[in-house]
């Protein structure tokens, strides 16, 4: 920020005095200091657009009501969002925005999160004057994720300024004029780009509505839970909602340091494998179900084994799924009782970036790559890939593989499937069943990120929190509970911790040294610069 829009200005609010940055809109500044004004068309990510006219104010000196969204504030400026003339003028406002809205509240999707059922209440009419017939538009299918309600649009183009400024794909404009003006697609096009699904999110009202969300629940019946998204190393902030532990929708949590407010709709819409039949919903033992205790059991057996040998022929696959808290116990692991041991790594294969005028689909699939190489000190995975793992299995250097997997849609290595069957002895630790977990002697159920807490870190070396979402689904346990039961079997003690205080171990590494579970801030902290 130049020194110029950093001085702050004096300004007096409702009869109050404070400071505000030079350059702040008169919206912002009443925003910033939690005086609230009603708006619909302003978004924080999208151009102003001063058409919905429900932020007017009363400013000193100025002879009409303005629209606070687009008006800078001054230095001295007396701003008043409570006059007469300002209250009356909020009730007009809402009175014309409903004259052809619906009175379709109970089938509409919006309800309960609906801005214009919000202001209505606060700042309306309690009875309607008008008695002529409404004009009742189109309702249509814009693309394949989201239909549009012509009837509830009230013209605000947050639509419209998303595909033209965010998505840069501009199939959406107003056609018409007058009543008759409704949001549109441009001939021969679709609103079927990969974040189609962000007008749904931004529309204020009811107009455009999500297919796959469309009659599904009603919000306030909903468990809305904070998590970020991990298809990709963006690492996008994101709200899961949930009803009787079944996710309904997944939609983007602001977060001005990472996706602003927006997500791609596959993440959005990647969830389906969390219900899937393939989950493994028990340990297992040649095909046979066993009770955890036994399955830990013979793992710690295993492992005290390999360390008594002083085997070099064990070796771990990890991907790039894994939490921090889960990598720092392999890590630990490792060095505690299979020091010989090599660590593998593998992940989604790399694709081109997807870049938008103001949003970056990432071509890395794997949410914490960085993560490995902050935990691991490696500079890339390619020392440790799972090309190297395939040729030391070929070389028959390796007879034991510890399989951690965790990537969804039953995804594995394919270039591992001839290699396995030269393997002795696999464990895996993974939630659905894939080539590698089939051909496993001992297999430990693990649950999707839906289910659990970690720590990933993502292209940006930003590190961000993830809470579970929904209860966790068949029998399985978090990656880093069940590290922690099988140190505990090994050493004959100590007890289970959560997955903060699992965090709160990591300061033998360099990068959490000064960092503690709680001083990450619900944006993510920054660790460090990446390295050009």
């Amino acid at each position: 920020m130049s020194e110029q829009n950093s001085k702050l200005l004096n300004i007096t609010i409702n009869g109050n005095n404070y400071q505000v940055e030079s350059g702040t809109s008169v919206l912002n500044a009443c925003k910033k200091n939690g005086i609230k004004i009603p708006h619909y068309c302003y978004h924080p990510s999208l151009s102003i657009a001063g058409n919905c006219r429900m932020c007017l104010v009363k400013i000193e000196k100025i002879p009409k009501l303005a629209i606070a969204c687009a008006t800078p504030i001054n230095d001295g400026m007396v701003i008043d969002t409570e006059s007469a003339e300002v209250v009356k003028a909020r009730d007009s406002v809402m009175e014309f925005l409903l004259i052809n809205h619906p009175l379709d509240c109970p089938v509409c999707d919006q309800a309960g999160e609906c801005k214009l059922q919000d202001y209505s209440y606060k700042y309306g009419k309690s009875v309607g004057r008008f008695k002529e017939e409404k004009v009742v538009k189109h309702t249509k299918d814009l693309g394949s994720h989201v239909k549009y309600w012509g009837t509830r649009c009230i013209l605000c183009t947050r639509c419209v300024r998303f595909a033209r400024e965010i998505s840069g794909t501009n199939e959406l404009a107003v056609f018409n004029r007058g009543d008759h003006a409704e949001i549109g697609i441009f001939p021969g096009n679709e609103l079927n780009n990969p974040l189609s699904m962000n007008v749904v999110d931004i529309c204020p009202v009811g107009a455009l509505v999500s297919t796959e969300f469309l009659y599904q629940a009603r919000v306030w019946f909903l468990q809305q839970k904070e998590s970020i998204c991990l298809e990709c190393s963006v690492g996008c902030n994101t709200r899961i909602d949930s009803l009787n532990n079944t996710i309904k929708r997944i939609v983007p949590r602001r977060n001005a340091y990472v996706n602003q407010s927006f997500m791609c709709d596959e993440g959005r819409l990647s969830f389906d494998y969390i219900y899937s039949d393939s989950r493994i919903k028990s340990p297992r033992v040649e095909g046979e179900n066993v009770t955890w205790r036994e399955g830990i059991d013979l793992f710690s057996k295993k492992i005290k084994e390999y360390k008594d040998n002083k085997s070099k022929n064990v070796a771990f696959l990890v991907s790039a799924w894994a939490s921090n808290e889960l990598l720092f116990l392999i890590k630990r692991l490792k060095e505690e009782y299979l020091k010989d041991s090599n660590i593998f790594f593998f992940a989604r294969e790399h694709v081109n970036d997807q870049i938008f005028p103001k949003f970056r689909i990432s071509g890395d699939r794997n949410p914490n790559v960085n993560g490995i190489k902050t935990i691991f000190n490696a500079k890339s995975l390619e020392d440790k890939s799972l090309t190297a793992l395939i040729e030391d299995i070929n070389k028959n250097e390796i007879s034991t593989l510890i399989y951690v997997g965790g990537i969804p849609g039953n995804y594995f290595p394919k270039e591992l499937s001839e290699s396995i069957n030269k393997l002795s002895y696999i464990i895996a630790i993974d939630y659905s069943q894939n080539d590698v977990n089939k051909k496993a002697k001992l297999i430990l159920p693990s649950l999707s990120y839906a289910e659990k807490s970690g720590t990933y870190i993502n292209d940006q070396n930003r590190i961000q929190r993830m809470l579970p979402a929904i209860d966790s689904i068949g029998g399985g346990k978090s990656e880093d509970v069940i590290l922690q039961e099988l140190l505990i079997a090994l050493k004959g003690e100590g007890k289970l911790v959560d997955s903060s205080a699992v965090f709160d171990m990591m300061h033998e590494i360099s990068d959490f040294k000064n960092l503690n579970y709680q001083s990450i801030s619900n944006s993510g902290t920054l660790l460090k610069p990446l390295e050009e």
